[in-house]
């Protein structure tokens, strides 16, 4: 009777997980769309979408340029989400929004966790100042926080002190980008983990230092791999904290050419769904895009200049984040 019980158990168990799985799918698909939600009616009051990093805690005293104007657009978006205490509290602190020594920066609200988020310890700094998994598109190119966005940035919708307008996207709402997701890294080398490298171009990157099959960097003395800032400080407009790109293919690797953290990156959607991540379009539905998404000529040896509004050079995946550059975007 007791191996008939456990020959049930284990048939059992993988349907159980898998039930279990596809119910935080669900809810995390609910929570972009919120998201999305949220950023249109940013939009109706203010005529324009958030930027991307933006603003000082009103009694936090610094003359570090670094320093000022680092509120992360999720702060920005918090009336629309049901949490203006949070709000607030952020805005009339006296500390840096990576500063746990005051609460509102030390926990992120539930709307930026995702449910099937599996790392929840702290990371190997001592702080995590929240750990958020949405994300909010950038371009398909590396792209910085470090200074304010130039008007003629035309690959980015969300830049560091630049407020893009719906009427911008002429690509089309249903066809942008606004929201996807990333995981907290497990260890210095895994999926959500970006490594320090001067880059070539995507398949060049991959090539090199990526294990597709494990998911994880392979082994090498030529690459520095920091997992301790993606997935932490909520509050944190920095580009590393904020944002993700579209150039390799979601559940693939990250880079950045310093160990700075508003440096130029190139930051991929990750997740622990199956197969792929959840992307929240402009127009506020969601859908799954797979990790087999058109990503185009992943070879190229040019990055597109930010002023330059040619059509992507990886596929479906990259015209989706550009906002008016005529791009194909059908997921069909």
């Amino acid at each position: 009777m007791i191996a008939i019980i456990g020959v049930l158990i284990a048939l059992l168990l993988p349907a159980v997980q898998a039930a279990r799985e596809a119910a935080r799918r669900t809810q995390c698909n609910n929570k972009i769309k919120q998201i999305a939600l949220a950023l249109h009616n940013y939009h109706n009051v203010h005529d324009a979408l958030p930027a991307l990093r933006w603003g000082t805690p009103k009694n936090y005293t610094t003359t570090v340029t670094s320093q000022l104007n680092r509120i992360s657009i999720r702060v920005a978006l918090c009336p629309f989400l049901e949490q203006t205490t949070i709000y607030e509290a952020c805005w009339n602190s006296s500390y840096g929004p990576w500063d746990t020594a005051d609460s509102c920066f030390a926990k992120e609200p539930d709307i930026y966790h995702c449910p099937s988020e599996s790392n929840s310890t702290d990371s190997p700094i001592g702080t995590t100042a929240g750990k958020p998994n949405y994300y909010f598109a950038s371009a398909d190119r590396p792209q910085s926080s470090s200074s304010i966005a130039p008007q003629n940035n035309v690959r980015c919708v969300f830049m560091a002190g630049h407020w893009r307008s719906l009427a911008y996207i002429t690509d089309g709402t249903s066809n942008t980008m606004g929201i996807s997701e990333s995981i907290r890294p497990t260890a210095t080398d895994s999926l959500g983990a970006i490594g320090i490298i001067i880059w070539t171009n995507p398949q060049g990157l991959i090539t090199t230092y990526w294990d597709k099959t494990a998911k994880k960097f392979k082994p090498t003395t030529t690459l520095t791999t920091t997992f301790a800032l993606r997935g932490s400080r909520w509050a944190d407009g920095s580009i590393w904290y904020g944002a993700f790109t579209a150039a390799i293919p979601p559940n693939g690797p990250s880079f950045c050419q310093n160990n700075a953290p508003d440096d130029y990156s190139l930051l991929t959607p990750t997740s622990y769904h199956s197969g792929g991540v959840i992307v929240g379009f402009l127009d506020g539905s969601s859908r799954f895009v797979s990790e087999t998404i058109d990503c185009g000529n992943q070879a190229t040896t040019s990055w597109v200049p930010v002023n330059d509004c040619r059509v992507s050079d990886y596929g479906i995946w990259g015209g989706m984040i550009t906002p008016n550059c005529g791009e194909s975007t059908s997921l069909q």
